[in-house]
């Protein structure tokens, strides 16, 4: 998803200066609709019996077919759902995003809502890398964990900015 968004922002910077339109209106537009698809692509990975958490004996626990599983868990026959609770997750994180430009409209200056962005969804991706059985570990780091750290930090420190400067005004 990183290397996504990395392309998707390029290419609406792109159209954004071809139209001469400001860019970070885009990106608040394009941000809630982001999440809500990216809660449909994780459906994918149920599909592929991928993005599973670790193994579980609850309710909703999901079957994960022996050629799938990761090697050191090949012994186990049920695991979380991480892609059910990532889509789930991001529902309520375009939920929020919607909410919040519905509710502070006045108070937004462009570039609020994709700055929140930026904080839900690494926040969500952060917590979920807990439960993941195949992580990304780069010298016993693991690097999605640390990455997504590092971005909700810097936007939520960005957004605090923003907000707590005085003098600026909205400029929706």
């Amino acid at each position: 998803i990183p290397g996504g968004l990395v392309g998707g922002a390029f290419t609406l910077w792109a159209f954004s200066r071809n139209r001469n339109q400001p860019f970070a209106l885009w990106a608040d537009v394009a941000s809630p609709g982001l999440l809500l698809a990216q809660s449909i692509g994780r459906w994918g990975n149920f599909i592929n019996q991928e993005l599973y958490g670790l193994p579980s004996q609850l309710p909703w626990a999901i079957h994960i077919a022996p050629g799938n599983r990761v090697q050191r868990f090949a012994q186990y026959e049920s695991f979380h759902p991480l892609f059910l609770y990532e889509s789930v997750l991001n529902i309520m994180g375009c939920l929020i995003l919607l909410w919040a430009t519905r509710r502070y409209a006045r108070n937004l200056q462009q570039g609020d809502i994709a700055l929140g962005y930026f904080v839900i969804y690494p926040t969500i991706r952060f917590f979920l890398e807990f439960i993941r059985v195949d992580s990304s570990q780069v010298a016993g780091i693991n690097a999605n964990q640390s990455l997504m750290a590092v971005v909700a930090i810097v936007s939520a420190f960005l957004l605090a900015l923003r907000k707590l400067n005085i003098g600026s005004a909205p400029n929706r």
